[in-house]
């Protein structure tokens, strides 16, 4: 990991989106591999390989084979140990991919952003990867974890609607509704993960800080939901994504607003097996004190009736927001007690 004495603070600012320095940085750990990224999981003698991923430039790649190789070295990864195969793979096909990030490049972009996060910390920040150069997590922070802020879908301090990481969805047939599962709640946790202790008071002061009612109340949901993983020490695959909870008080069939594409084979297992020994939560000690000081000293009860009072100030017409402020009722309730906030 970087030195905290040296790392620069980091800050998310809507408009300052991946570093171009560092974006080139980790395209140049590796080259095309020589061989086609082979699958994880086969029944036959022949093991199938992605040979359409053999491309230097990522828009001759099939939009479901890049899901779906994505998939295969983050759950083979998990389920047969760590692979240099896949290890070269993600680190040729992640800076790569960025490139696809953007409101032209169709639907499936609203996956791969999520699904890009959980392959780089399963492949990219493993204890096992001591060959990677130390400036590798900062890079990842400035390019993965600023895909969210390009200025081509904010205006202002405001989100587009049609942005492909917005944490709300519009018109559903429960109305609107408060929606971080995915890319949103992947850059948060791949924050908190691999920012340095010192630097989380920044990073949470500037995100908390964008004035945009949406995006606020996609805190308070995340906040709530991903209490297990930041208080409890609970791995992403431990994040309940099934039973009906809090923060879904209509009983839907909806994720966990915590979790993202793939994070279920993010695994305390697999680190105690990578490591040799019994894993830490997730999220280690040191970040998780860190951060707690740093939310206690930014959010409390009255910001949290602030940021209401502005989400219900945005609904057009009667009705559109009552599903969305009853998620963010449910959490706003529990936040106090149980990150101890005044």
């Amino acid at each position: 990991m970087t030195d905290t004495a040296t790392s620069p603070a980091y800050f998310w600012t809507p408009g300052a989106g991946p570093d171009p320095q560092a974006l080139r940085r980790l395209r140049a750990l590796t080259r095309l591999p020589k061989r086609a990224m082979g699958e994880a999981w086969f029944m036959g003698e022949e093991r199938a390989r992605f040979v359409s991923l053999m491309h230097d430039d990522p828009r001759q790649w099939p939009a479901l084979d890049l899901s779906n190789a994505l998939f295969e070295l983050t759950s083979g990864t998990v389920n047969f140990g760590p692979r240099r195969e896949w290890q070269l793979w993600c680190a040729f096909l992640l800076p790569r991919a960025l490139e696809l990030l953007d409101p032209g490049s169709g639907s499936y972009v609203h996956h791969l952003h999520p699904a890009l996060v959980t392959a780089a910390l399963m492949n990219l920040e493993r204890p096992a990867l001591a060959y990677l150069p130390p400036n590798v997590p900062r890079d990842l922070l400035d390019t993965l974890g600023r895909a969210m802020f390009v200025p081509s879908i904010w205006q202002g301090t405001r989100m587009r609607a049609d942005a492909w990481c917005l944490p709300f969805s519009a018109g559903t047939i429960h109305g609107d509704m408060i929606d971080p599962a995915g890319a949103f709640s992947a850059s948060c946790t791949l924050a908190l993960k691999l920012l340095e202790p010192a630097q989380l008071s920044g990073w949470l002061a500037s995100a908390l800080a964008i004035d945009d009612p949406y995006w606020r109340a996609a805190w308070v949901t995340w906040l709530h939901a991903a209490a297990p993983m930041i208080l409890d020490g609970a791995y992403p695959d431990e994040l309940d994504a099934d039973e009906p909870s809090e923060w879904r008080p209509d009983t839907l069939d909806e994720p966990n607003p915590a979790v993202w594409e793939n994070s279920h084979t993010l695994k305390r297992e697999d680190r105690e097996h990578a490591a040799g020994q019994r894993a830490q939560g997730f999220i280690d000690d040191a970040r998780r004190d860190a951060f707690l000081a740093a939310l206690r000293g930014l959010l409390g009860r009255g910001r949290l009736e602030q940021w209401a009072l502005a989400l219900s100030a945005e609904a057009a017409y009667p009705g559109q927001l009552d599903y969305a402020r009853r998620q963010y009722a449910a959490a706003a309730r529990s936040l106090p007690e149980r990150y101890r906030l005044d």
